[in-house]
């Protein structure tokens, strides 16, 4: 990839940054097309799966766009929890063309996360590897032996919390606690 000519052919004119209540963020560019003067403005949006999946209405599959129907929502979310499961860190990518009139000659202050992140177009899943480092489960085991109770508390989804989890030995049973920041709080 040539990072300058795609700075150029996609300008970035505002980003939207990540908030753990929106769980996700976006980044507005300026999309100029070299074989035409045609430019037109695109919302780029990365965060967590269910919450950019909610604010999709289409997919991108073969290079066409589709309607986002309950069946292909429920493909997505399969897929998701696999890659959870085996402890992968899973990110949802979308886009939307923000080509009306009114949001063209919006200036880049105006973009806001109501108006951009909405009638999204779904465009993939992006999954990480970020194994713990290896002296964790030394030292896990070194406090259960001592008979230290550890509570993990961390933003990824409950899946590849509990991967992680028994990988590095803090659980051990077949149906383990899990509690969202939301069920904390209450």
């Amino acid at each position: 990839v040539d990072l300058e000519s795609e700075a150029y052919r996609a300008a970035r004119l505002r980003e939207l940054p990540f908030e753990s209540r929106r769980k996700r963020m976006s980044t507005i560019h300026q999309i100029t097309n070299p074989q035409s003067a045609i430019c037109n403005r695109l919302a780029y949006v990365k965060g967590a799966p269910k919450e950019v999946l909610a604010l999709c209405t289409s997919i991108r599959l073969d290079g066409q766009e589709r309607r986002l129907d309950d069946a292909l929502r429920a493909q997505v979310i399969s897929a998701n929890d696999d890659y959870a499961r085996h402890g992968l860190r899973v990110l949802a990518v979308a886009e939307r063309g923000l080509a009306d009139s009114a949001t063209q000659r919006a200036g880049p202050s105006q973009y806001t996360a109501e108006t951009v992140e909405r009638d999204l177009t779904f465009l993939g899943l992006i999954a990480m590897m970020d194994p713990p480092r290896p002296e964790v489960a030394e030292a896990v085991e070194k406090c259960h032996d001592a008979g230290i109770r550890i509570i993990m508390i961390t933003g990824d989804y409950g899946l590849t919390a509990e991967s992680i989890a028994r990988r590095i030995g803090i659980v051990k049973g077949a149906q383990p606690r899990i509690l969202t920041g939301v069920e904390l709080d209450t």
